[in-house]
């Protein structure tokens, strides 16, 4: 049976994916990948836990997985520049996922395909020298002994992020009508606010684009309004975002309880600003039929996108892993066709 991987990783998770029988397994880490210490464990969950796991790339070892943020020195930071897709430590986060879905296959050896993707921003240039980068042999550490240190990637397939989520969208709705109405995917991830506009998966290059307005912007933000000093505090920011996500009606910054109510007026502005971004590219509205919201940080635009458009916004079941989900369909639906086409 072949085996098909999908991988986004984001500036703020690496969700993965695989099609076990009839099911997909998703799952997420953080995406961040210390040096990992003289003396840490090839798997540090030698106990059949799912915490980190140690990856190489080009002789350095680093730490990934769930509990990453217990393993972070003091002055760690995110990486979110463009260049993010070319960096080790992204590669360390990909080996990382593999290693995640080696979890529920100890003998997994060989990837047929898997599919990645990329911001608009960084899509054009990027896509075919990250493909090369991922193809080929990944030393991974083994689960059973049985194993080789190694799982193996043959094809390699790099979409535009958001058509994750309008594939995954299709895969629910294939009639002629979906296929020929104009969509605008909205795409509200850590390190940016991505937009796809087509009909049916035919992209108006033009009117996509991409915008440093995602989840970090808000966090970076708020933590700002709270305390100039916590602006660029990933801990800080990460108390927020979980606190946001969670409801909580406070957060606790340098011991001191914060209202979130009393910063909802600085999330609308930086939602109001992204999506000012996205008007300049997009400009005609009325010829948009649906808006598909996706993305871990859609909850902050929701109100603004239904003041624009109303009715017409459906906010993705599924947003966290909505991109990666469409991945997987896009690569059994690539292997189905090199079937046939065989």
């Amino acid at each position: 049976m072949s085996t098909i991987i999908a991988i986004d990783t984001g500036y703020g998770n690496t969700k993965y994916c695989r099609r076990v029988g009839g099911n997909l397994q998703c799952d997420l880490f953080p995406s961040f990948a210390p040096l990992a210490q003289s003396g840490s464990l090839e798997a540090i969950d030698r106990d059949g836990g799912r915490a980190m796991v140690v990856v190489e790339v080009d002789g350095s070892k680093y730490e990934v997985g769930p509990e990453v943020y217990d393993h972070l020195p003091g002055q760690f930071t995110r990486i979110l520049d463009p260049d993010y897709a070319k960096s080790d430590q992204y590669l360390a986060l990909v080996r990382g996922a593999l290693a995640m879905c080696r979890r529920t296959d100890p003998l997994l050896q060989n990837v047929d395909v898997l599919v990645v993707g990329l911001p608009l921003d960084t899509y054009v240039d990027r896509q075919a020298e990250l493909a090369k980068r991922l193809v080929g042999a990944h030393p991974l550490p083994r689960i059973d002994p049985r194993a080789k240190a190694e799982i193996r990637v043959g094809t390699v397939f790099v979409l535009p992020q958001p058509v994750g989520a309008l594939l995954g969208d299709l895969t629910h709705d294939s009639s002629p009508r979906a296929l020929n109405r104009t969509t605008l995917v909205v795409d509200v991830g850590f390190g940016t606010l991505d937009w796809y506009l087509g009909v049916g998966l035919r992209p108006s290059s033009r009117q996509c684009g991409s915008a440093r307005f995602g989840v970090a912007r808000v966090l970076e933000e708020v933590a700002r309004a709270i305390s100039p000093r916590a602006a660029t505090d990933d801990r800080v920011h990460r108390r927020i975002d979980e606190a946001m996500r969670q409801r909580q009606p406070s957060v606790t910054v340098a011991g001191k309880d914060h209202h979130l109510n009393d910063y909802e007026g600085v999330v609308r502005s930086v939602a109001r600003l992204g999506l000012a971004a996205m008007l300049r590219s997009v400009e005609r509205l009325d010829s948009i039929d649906r808006v598909l919201l996706t993305g871990g940080g859609a909850a902050f635009y929701a109100e603004g996108l239904r003041d624009m458009f109303g009715d017409r916004v459906v906010i993705d079941p599924d947003p966290v892993f909505g991109n990666v989900k469409g991945f997987a369909a896009y690569g059994q639906s690539r292997l189905m066709r090199s079937a046939v086409a065989a």
